[in-house]
């Protein structure tokens, strides 16, 4: 069984907080972001919101945003600008966490 873990952005102070608090209700100061109980190729932890590079099997690297889809085949996914359809995010691809949408959106701006 995976952890249930999340990270919250704090919107106000622009950073994500050292201390977790527990959250109760809604609060739009906070984006909070699950954890996708997957772990990149060096082992650290992949979190909604983190952009991901993906090796494909003929090596070409994709650049995406990790988001919940709840349609369809319901699951965590890696959305790419210049596709149509998000592909699954799951242990059995090559990821690397590069940074996330928060501290850096301009990793997005340009991928293929």
């Amino acid at each position: 069984m995976r952890d249930i873990e999340f990270r919250a952005w704090d919107n106000d102070l622009e950073c994500y907080p050292i201390q977790i608090y527990t959250f109760t209700n809604h609060n739009p100061r906070y984006n909070l972001e699950q954890f996708t109980g997957v772990l990149d190729k060096d082992g650290k932890k992949t979190f909604e919101g983190d952009i991901v590079r993906s090796t494909c099997p003929l090596g070409d690297k994709v650049d995406g945003e990790v988001k919940w889809q709840g349609t369809g085949n319901i699951g965590w996914v890696v959305y790419v600008q210049s596709r149509f359809q998000p592909y699954p995010l799951n242990t059995g691809n090559r990821y690397e966490v590069l940074g996330n949408i928060h501290e850096n959106p301009e990793l997005l701006e340009f991928s293929s």
